[in-house]
């Protein structure tokens, strides 16, 4: 159990439990961090008051889509990392602390190797697709 969570990449944080940490977590401390960094920067150059208070005051305003935006590309993100390491031969132990067993694709790819190279065009072109979507907006 402790060899798992703790003793590997793919340990505590590559489970439904870390999953579901970071997607709590994440949002409200980015925000946090966010609003406390325009403060700073406020604090530092007189020039950046106006820009800095509208940022904070932008995110503030929108607080719970600002949270529901962030805990949805939190979990968008964690959850992709784990699909593609559950498609390495090492795979993930998704269900740990439940479960020591190690879950994989049942067609894996070695990071690193020219198979990830497929992949790793597909993120991107959907990633590309993602950022001309919100351009367009």
């Amino acid at each position: 159990f402790r060899r798992v969570l703790f003793r590997s990449h793919r340990g505590a944080t590559h489970t439904l439990l870390g999953l579901l940490t970071f997607t709590a977590l994440i949002p409200p401390l980015y925000l946090a961090a966010a609003t406390g960094t325009t403060h700073l920067l406020e604090q530092l150059h007189p020039a950046l008051h106006g820009p800095a208070v509208d940022v904070r005051a932008l995110l503030l305003e929108h607080t719970a889509a600002t949270l529901v935006l962030l805990g949805l590309s939190t979990l968008a993100g964690v959850a992709s990392h784990l699909a593609l390491d559950w498609m390495t031969p090492s795979g993930i132990a998704l269900l740990a602390p439940l479960s020591n067993r190690r879950l994989r694709a049942p067609v894996t790819i070695r990071t690193g190797s020219l198979g990830e190279l497929p992949i790793t065009a597909l993120m991107l072109l959907l990633w590309a697709l993602v950022v001309l979507h919100a351009l367009e907006r």
